[in-house]
């Protein structure tokens, strides 16, 4: 591979529309990326400080260690970006095919 002298636009300027759009989709792609990395961080550190915050406000208020469990629980797992798919489930005996 030989590097040719000149600016990068005047390399992309010899590039067919075709090469052009391919570097601007997978350029998009790249930034949609990291933005969606970047917000899922900050997301989760707002989530756990929130959490972390009502773990002190239960402890300064003189809650046992099995209350602050039982109100962390029951104030619901945490469900995130995508909620688990729960699975269908047959009842044992439409689980199978009588053969007749």
């Amino acid at each position: 591979m030989q590097a040719e002298s000149g600016s990068f636009w005047e390399w992309m300027g010899s590039l067919s529309s075709a090469d052009s759009t391919t570097i601007m989709v997978m350029s998009i792609l790249a930034i949609i990326g990291i933005v969606t990395i970047i917000a899922v961080t900050i997301w989760t550190i707002h989530k756990n400080r929130l959490e972390d915050a009502l773990k002190r406000d239960l402890v300064e208020r003189g809650f046992s260690v099995e209350e602050i469990e039982r109100i962390v629980k029951a104030s619901g797992p945490p469900q995130g970006l995508w909620p688990k798919r729960r699975r269908c489930s047959m009842p044992k005996e439409a689980s199978h095919v009588d053969a007749q």
